[in-house]
């Protein structure tokens, strides 16, 4: 049945006619108590229907974020990108900011991001590696603290649990695949992706970390993040830039700093 409701959701004029209350209710129900598989289809389609904002606003007076945020971290792959979908279109509306403050969600994202900077950390290879799916994990957990962090009471916490410096640790990243022993043609190309992939996510956490600059209490711990040209480039962006285009820029200029700086 779910399989045939994530057709209908699929298509935004039939969408309509899935979200009702009740609908959505079992939906929640499902990722909270079911098996995974059942999970895993109930939170893609809810990540299909909160594309409507009517939607997004029943499921916030439905207390969904509560009740979705605890699952972020259930260590399933599909499970959690569709969750973390759910969630930035849930961040979105300014509704949203007091369930944000009251069920943690911002700890809960926050710890998405050390689990990859504990993971990578160790690693051998130069830069880190991450596939792709913890790539697009990542671009999600960037953009919902993003919109959160327009809330100033929202952007100070953020900062209070070590968001500015763990976001900063997830530049270090790099592709999966790269630097490795591999040769040919094929390697070469899935190089060239995976490089383009993490460009990608450093366009996201830099708007994110200029996000949280654009509150002045937070702008002492940027001193010692960026070397002073870099720092330079990231305050001409402007405050609350969401043009991910805007921040090409600076993920060129990233690209380009020496191991030493």
């Amino acid at each position: 049945v779910m399989v045939s409701l994530i057709g209908f959701a699929a298509h935004r004029e039939l969408g309509a006619l899935v979200g009702s209350t009740q609908t959505l209710d079992t939906l929640l129900r499902i990722v909270q108590q079911y098996d995974l598989p059942f999970k895993r289809l109930a939170a893609d389609l809810l990540a299909l229907l909160a594309r409507r904002e009517v939607v997004v606003a029943e499921l916030l007076s439905m207390n969904g974020l509560g009740r979705l945020v605890g699952q972020l971290q259930s260590g399933d792959g599909p499970l959690t990108q569709s969750l973390l979908r759910v969630v930035c279109y849930l961040a979105a509306d300014s509704a949203s900011l007091s369930e944000i403050y009251q069920t943690g969600t911002v700890t809960v994202l926050l710890a998405l991001v050390a689990g990859v900077v504990r993971e990578y950390a160790g690693s051998q290879a130069a830069p880190p590696l991450l596939p792709p799916s913890r790539i697009t994990d990542m671009q999600l957990v960037c953009t919902a603290l993003t919109r959160i962090s327009e809330d100033d009471e929202l952007s100070q916490a953020i900062r209070a649990c070590n968001g500015v410096c763990l976001l900063g640790k997830l530049l270090l990243v790099g592709p999966a695949g790269a630097g490795g022993s591999d040769s040919g043609a094929a390697s070469s190309a899935a190089a060239g992706g995976g490089s383009a992939s993490v460009a990608s996510l450093r366009s996201y956490v830099f708007r994110a970390l200029r996000f949280l600059f654009s509150m002045e209490r937070n702008r002492k711990v940027f001193k010692r993040l960026f070397p002073p040209d870099l720092f330079a480039a990231f305050i001409d962006v402007g405050h609350y830039n969401a043009a991910l285009a805007a921040y090409g820029h600076l993920v060129q200029r990233f690209a380009e700093l020496s191991d030493k700086q």
